[in-house]
């Protein structure tokens, strides 16, 4: 959680979503690894488990033409059943609540079915919450465009893909990071608010597509991007300090320190990971 939020205030976070994206899927992958492992041990047979990072490619969804569209809710991710449950009833937000004065908000309070609704899933350590959702639909539909996915992955340098990526702390120009934070979390849902937003497991679906988008850009001039970074330390401060490849990334208990330049490779060194054809 604090890894999230102090990567969350800095442009480098693009950047270090390889890290977080190899790190968050490691338990998945070996509940998987276990079960497999059961399987092939009851059957008496040998199975081979190929670990797997899921992403939600949320441009396939998104109707940029019809903005206030709520088919972009539809899809099987949203489902109570076989997905991540929807959106949670209408809760008024106050000022303080939304300070961005987000407007066309349809949600707010807690997931009711689903499984990730309460009591089975709770947010929050010590004092438990319930998972929060506030679906946004001009947000996601707007923000999640094909063609600012391609804007994004079309800039020359990293310097400016992450200002493509991340855009302006504003509602008034689209930006693909901002697409599932507020086109789900709104004002007042979980994955809307950077000190709790990992605790909506969309967050990690939503940040493995980002982390696909940095490795397409890389991929169009692989070489050279290997070794690219830039942007500044202090969030938005373009004429402040850059990062450099020396940055110390700070995963905590989650997994070891590393460099910037040790994490740009997704199929080297210590990630061993990449993605489909775009």
């Amino acid at each position: 959680m604090l890894f999230t939020v102090n990567r969350h205030l800095r442009s480098i976070g693009s950047a270090t979503s390889h890290y977080g994206t190899a790190t968050s899927s490691r338990p998945t992958r070996k509940h998987c690894e276990k079960n497999a492992a059961t399987k092939a041990h009851n059957q008496k047979q040998l199975t081979h488990f190929t670990p797997q990072i899921s992403y939600w490619n949320w441009s396939l969804d998104a109707t940029p033409t019809d903005s206030n569209n709520t088919a972009v809710f539809s899809p099987a991710i949203f489902s109570p059943v076989t997905g991540f449950g929807g959106n949670g009833p209408w809760a008024p937000a106050t000022p303080a609540q939304n300070p961005l004065n987000l407007t066309g908000r349809t949600g707010g309070g807690c997931v009711p079915s689903g499984p990730f609704a309460y009591p089975n899933f709770r947010v929050n350590v010590g004092v438990p919450g319930c998972l929060k959702r506030d679906f946004t639909p001009w947000v996601l539909n707007t923000f999640a465009a094909a063609s600012l996915v391609e804007h994004v992955v079309s800039q020359p340098d990293y310097a400016a893909f992450a200002r493509a990526l991340e855009g302006i702390p504003s509602f008034s120009a689209p930006n693909i990071h901002g697409s599932g934070h507020f086109g789900v979390g709104g004002a007042l849902g979980t994955i809307g608010d950077a000190a709790n937003s990992p605790g909506d497991p969309l967050f990690y679906l939503h940040h493995a597509n980002l982390d696909r988008v940095l490795w397409e850009w890389q991929k169009r001039d692989l070489p050279a991007r290997l070794r690219d970074v830039g942007g500044p330390v202090v969030p938005f401060d373009y004429a402040g300090v850059n990062v450099t490849l020396g940055f110390e990334v700070n995963m905590g208990p989650l997994a070891g320190n590393a460099s910037l330049g040790e994490l740009l490779n997704t199929t080297d060194g210590k990630l061993c990971y990449s993605y489909g054809d775009w």
